[in-house]
């Protein structure tokens, strides 16, 4: 028997047969351009932010089971592509340094890793890989070889482990829409999006697991004990019916919680609470009360806005109309746009200032703008 560790990432048991995902290596090419050229290569660049938008866009729009879990991510990802820390500092590069676009984004992507890894706080630090997910997307489109991540996927992945090397939060998403039974990763961070979403989906996984590409083969047996971040291979029967009678343990445990989960929120001692949830779409929410929430206490607009295309005012009172219609009858709280900062919007927010706290952002904004408020 061979055991691989790693860290746990969702608590869980997965017995299931080897799927492996090679990294989809890009080879980034680096050279000069003549000053003539430097406008064309800022046009492609460009595009390609252009069409790595519409792939995100096009993917949101192909969830299914995910899409409630998944959709808070993906914008952080939308959000990427308008942020100037990352695709204006980058054409500054292009035309400064007149080199090609492909040099001035892996450079740029150097730089924010550089920042990010002297801050403190893990869950920071782990921002850095949305940062390479989306430079990697914009690499492909560069390369004119953009392709959906379920274009490389069987149908359906039902009793298969994936066995790769570091997985975005949307191809998480794609993944268990398949029917994953579980994810094994060699990189990634507990703190990072796709980890989240994996915990959030409970899909069992383990991830910092070394040389897992090397030495685990396609279609071989694996039990995956998300608990204590531990991956058996070529395991015997009495180890394999220990593990399956955990996961029925885990089902009646999931059962239970069903059975509870519409009674009252009230404490020991007869004090009733108040749930409410934290939901941007209908999915979201129709989710939420099916649960047992009592109303919606926070929903964010920031998402209206990160799409490719600019909602209008009727579709923004669209969107507003069918989240209030999925709360059916329960009561939300919509809050204002929170623009600026860390969460910049294109023709709205400023230029980042020194404390992405403060500055013209949020409320201010609103105020500011007292057209964009009342729209």
């Amino acid at each position: 028997m061979l055991a691989l560790t790693g860290t746990c990432v969702t608590a869980g048991v997965a017995v299931g047969r080897v799927h492996r995902l090679l990294p989809h290596g890009l080879e980034v090419s680096r050279y000069q351009l003549d000053e003539a050229r430097i406008d064309d290569e800022v046009k492609r660049f460009d595009a390609a932010l252009q069409r790595t938008g519409e792939q995100l866009d096009e993917l949101i729009a192909s969830l299914e089971d995910s899409a409630a879990a998944a959709g808070e991510f993906l914008d952080t990802h939308r959000l990427l592509l308008r942020d100037p820390d990352f695709t204006a500092a980058t054409i500054k590069r292009i035309r400064s340094e007149r080199c090609n676009a492909e040099w001035a984004l892996t450079e740029q992507r150097d730089v924010i890793a550089g920042t990010l890894g002297q801050v403190e706080d893990a869950y920071l630090r782990a921002r850095m890989e949305d940062v390479e997910h989306v430079v990697n997307m914009i690499l492909q489109a560069l390369a004119h070889d953009l392709q959906p991540f379920a274009n490389h996927l069987p149908g359906q992945l039902a009793g298969m482990i994936v066995v790769t090397d570091m997985l975005s939060p949307a191809e998480v998403a794609v993944l268990h829409d398949r029917g994953a039974a579980g994810l094994v990763l060699e990189r990634g961070s507990s703190y990072a999006h796709s980890a989240i979403l994996a915990r959030s989906l409970g899909i069992p996984a383990v991830i910092g697991v070394s040389r897992a590409l090397q030495l685990l083969q396609e279609n071989e047996e694996l039990i995956l004990d998300g608990h204590y971040g531990l991956v058996f291979v070529m395991h015997q029967e009495p180890m394999r019916r220990h593990y399956r009678a955990k996961q029925q343990e885990r089902a009646h445990q999931r059962e239970l919680f069903e059975q509870q989960q519409q009674l009252p929120a009230v404490t020991a001692d007869g004090l009733a609470i108040r749930l409410l949830a934290n939901a941007d779409r209908p999915s979201d929410i129709e989710q939420a009360v099916a649960l047992g929430a009592e109303g919606i206490g926070l929903v964010r607009t920031e998402h209206l806005f990160t799409q490719s295309k600019p909602l209008s005012e009727d579709e923004q009172v669209a969107a507003y109309r069918a989240i209030i219609t999925a709360a059916d009858g329960h009561p939300v709280t919509i809050r204002t746009l929170d623009a600026g900062g860390d969460k910049p919007i294109a023709g709205i927010t400023t230029q980042p200032t020194a404390n992405p706290a403060l500055g013209l952002r949020a409320v201010r904004l609103c105020l500011h703008y007292p057209d964009l408020f009342r729209t």
